[in-house]
């Protein structure tokens, strides 16, 4: 199961003379790594998985073709163990696969990719750092494959999941796991309380100040009434943007979303912007306030613990995470339900994610990774994901399919599905795609930490961080 979705630490590569690529010294690159790798392991983590798989491959047939993976979401480990032994003898392909922890996932591809070996043929990307992956040569553009095969069709996962890997005008990945926005509240207590789900930024204030609570009497607080990502790192930034975006907030000025936009219209960072602080403040509030103490260091692992205890009143705002506590062995579809994100003076607020496989460049089996890579993420695949209860799918039949909805059956005030009114809210503008997202990804997520954390406050730790990245991206060639 997926810990931190978006923490993939970012690649640095030598620049030849004369490119444009960004020089940034070795002291800061080892720092800034140390930090996208602790992002992206929790507390007491277990030990890595040597390898669940049943059906991994030790020695591959010189005769036929190969491929090779690892991943480490546990979600799909059911699907592959059943149904890859199929896709090899149906394909005359011969698949290689381990699961393993996150950070070991993370770190062997990062060394693949960074040294050119291609020992991985599928590796894993995302929206967010799909720029990054593209702009060092990583990836391999899968625009011709799906043109040669007419077997291909694009039309079944949802197209805003497709735009989000689509890169300069060329798809990079499929998409796997990938999600919009929404919250999980107790709604046994909204009734206790004659509370109403909150629909605003101010509403959903209002409702974890009445929900903050010492339930069992003894005083102290045992229900926290927003709970959310607080760890430093890469970990908050996904849903702060987000809280900035609905404020009227962005990253550069006039919302430039492209690295192209920004060269343009020579956008200068908008961190210290009054939007941007609003609603960057309102986050921070909410968890420093309202939530349990340690939040300055929650990544995704806490907060679904709080959920599986039913110790958090509201879970901001990813709809991965209703999957995550639906399942009827944490026991907790009484007491929980799934809403919309709240909406802020300008718009709603993000937690928007799209992932997926990607072909590495220096694969030698692009062929047959590009038959594998249609599989993994095809409806028969998915259709045994969705049994586990997990909620991030892309293909629209199967999001609103009967079985799906069954198991996630919460409904707006309009009677339509949270989960498929989700998708339709994402806006990818809410944060740029550009090569420098994990360094300023990583910056902005430590700066919301410490606010949490009451050690700087809002107008400081933005000023501080929009004068960082001036200089980020002037060095990088951004500004004339």
């Amino acid at each position: 199961m997926k810990k931190n979705f978006f923490c993939y630490p970012f690649i640095i590569k030598r620049p030849k003379k004369n490119s444009n690529y960004r020089l940034i010294s070795l002291a800061v690159v080892a720092a800034v790594i140390s930090i996208a790798f602790a992002s992206c392991s929790k507390k007491n983590d277990p030990e890595p998985i040597k390898s669940l798989a049943t059906s991994v491959t030790l020695e591959v047939n010189p005769s036929k073709p190969s491929i090779n993976f690892i991943t480490w979401n546990e979600d799909y480990l059911h699907a592959m163990r059943e149904k890859i032994p199929a896709f090899e003898k149906e394909n005359g392909i011969e698949v290689t696969w381990r699961l393993l922890s996150e950070d070991v996932v993370r770190e062997k591809v990062l060394i693949d990719l960074a040294s050119g070996a291609g020992e991985y043929d599928l590796v894993l990307t995302d929206v967010w750092i799909l720029p990054e992956h593209v702009h060092f040569g990583y990836l391999e553009p899968l625009d011709e494959f799906a043109k040669s095969d007419p077997a291909f069709k694009k039309d079944f996962w949802y197209p805003e999941f497709l735009d989000a890997l689509t890169y300069e005008d060329h798809l990079y990945a499929l998409p796997t796991e990938s999600f919009g926005a929404a919250m999980m509240i107790r709604k046994d207590l909204l009734e206790k309380k004659g509370i109403s789900i909150p629909k605003t930024t101010d509403e959903l204030e209002a409702a974890a100040r009445m929900l903050t609570l010492d339930l069992s009497g003894d005083g102290k607080i045992d229900l926290f009434g927003a709970v959310s990502r607080g760890k430093a790192g890469e970990e908050p930034t996904i849903v702060v943007s987000g809280f900035a975006w609905a404020y009227g907030g962005s990253w550069f000025e006039g919302g430039a979303s492209t690295a192209s936009e920004i060269r343009t219209k020579q956008a200068k960072p908008s961190f210290n912007s009054p939007e941007f602080i609003a609603g960057f403040k309102k986050y921070c509030d909410l968890l420093r306030k309202f939530g349990p103490p340690g939040i300055k260091d929650y990544s995704w692992y806490e907060i679904i613990e709080h959920g599986k205890k039913g110790t958090a009143a509201i879970i901001l705002n990813s709809d991965f995470n209703v999957g995550a506590l639906d399942r009827p062995s944490i026991g907790m579809r009484e007491k929980y339900i799934a809403a919309l994100p709240v909406k802020g003076p300008a718009r709603y607020t993000q937690e928007a994610f799209a992932m997926g496989y990607g072909i590495n460049k220096h694969s030698r089996n692009k062929k047959a990774a590009w038959q594998f890579l249609k599989f993994l993420t095809g409806t028969d695949f998915m259709e045994d994901v969705v049994k586990n209860h997990a909620t991030s799918i892309a293909i629209r039949s199967l999001r609103e399919g009967d079985l799906y909805r069954e198991m996630h059956p919460y409904k707006t005030d309009d009677d339509k599905f949270v989960l498929e009114e989700s998708i339709r809210l994402i806006d990818w503008d809410y944060m740029p795609k550009i090569p420098e997202y994990s360094v300023i990804s990583n910056m902005l997520g430590t700066a919301t930490s410490e606010v949490i954390a009451g050690k700087k406050n809002p107008k400081e730790a933005m000023d501080h961080l929009n004068n960082s990245v001036f200089k980020l991206m002037k060095q990088s060639g951004y500004y004339n």
